[in-house]
């Protein structure tokens, strides 16, 4: 299956976040050789009862836009990279579903908080409804309190990244991006996957012998189909890795991605009826709430359109 990054939006709102979204859009964009969209939405607030004429919102509006393009043409000068600003009115989280469809982003990027009006992004809300609408990968960025690691000269790395397995079909786009950044970024990749249950059915029968020697046989099965999944990687440079945990997805992912000190994590998502909630309970949800290191959502379907 063929992966090809030619678009990247990153959204930012001149928040003290910016140089931390840039960092990651500008870090990715370079690597894979993509060209990076600069976008931020000017969402200027009616007021229905003391609603100002047609004519002073337009200039106001217009006003926002044209500082908006100053701000961002100069946050940008010290960056190296193929951009192209991408300024829209309305509310953000519509407007970057539009935008990524418009200019077939291949990936969007946006700090966890500050891309709302309000320069706080509930994250629960913004990945439901950028879920939704996205039909891209969607990557999540914890924020961090100091932006003075983010500066324009330090270099962009990604060392350890870890996949969300959960054997379903959800579990293939992001096995997918996972071999392709770690190749990109010659990154050591851990394949995670979490016991629930005490015996899956559909991989072991509880009859095959006593407790202890189903949960054995039940754990062998898995690590053989997780590692299965890049044995034959050509790459010699390729490092993967396979783990099993207990418990729920969630907190299971979240504790490991702390303990290896891990640069990213990759989760797949399922749809649910019309209004497509996100996947298995609210596991993707939880990672996103909790996660250290920077999450990346990918939606069913996107590797087999590129492919």
């Amino acid at each position: 299956m063929i992966i090809q990054l030619k678009n990247i939006l990153c959204a930012i709102d001149f928040s003290r976040h910016t140089n931390q979204m840039l960092h990651y859009g500008v870090g990715f964009a370079n690597r894979v050789g993509a060209r990076l969209l600069v976008f931020h939405s000017v969402n200027y607030p009616g007021d229905e009862l003391y609603a100002a004429p047609g004519s002073e919102h337009e200039m106001a509006v217009r006003k926002m836009v044209t500082r908006a393009a100053h701000r961002i043409e100069g946050i940008m000068k010290p960056y190296s990279v193929n951009w192209v600003p991408v300024i829209t009115q309305g509310d953000p989280a519509v407007m970057v579903t539009r935008v990524a469809e418009q200019e077939n982003a291949d990936l969007v990027m946006a700090v966890s908080h500050g891309i709302s009006a309000l320069k706080r992004l509930l994250v629960g809300a913004v990945v439901e409804r950028m879920a939704r609408g996205l039909g891209c990968p969607f990557l999540v960025i914890p924020p961090k309190k100091s932006s003075k690691i983010f500066k324009p000269k330090i270099s962009f790395s990604l060392k350890k990244m870890v996949v969300g397995c959960d054997l379903s079909s959800a579990t293939s786009p992001a096995l997918e991006y996972g071999r392709y950044f770690a190749k990109f970024f010659n990154a050591e990749i851990h394949l995670l996957h979490t016991l629930e249950s005490p015996v899956n059915e559909d991989i072991v029968d509880k009859t095959e012998g006593s407790y202890g020697e189903v949960q054995q046989t039940l754990q062998q099965r898995i690590y053989d189909k997780l590692f299965n999944i890049y044995k034959d990687e050509t790459d010699a440079n390729f490092k993967f890795k396979v783990a099993l945990r207990t418990g729920m997805p969630g907190e299971a992912l979240t504790r490991y991605v702390k303990q290896e000190a891990a640069d990213l994590m990759i989760v797949g998502i399922k749809r649910h009826g019309t209004i497509e909630k996100l996947l298995v309970g609210s596991t993707t949800e939880a990672v996103i709430r909790h996660s250290p290191c920077p999450v990346l959502v990918v939606p069913p379907g996107v590797v087999s359109q590129k492919a």
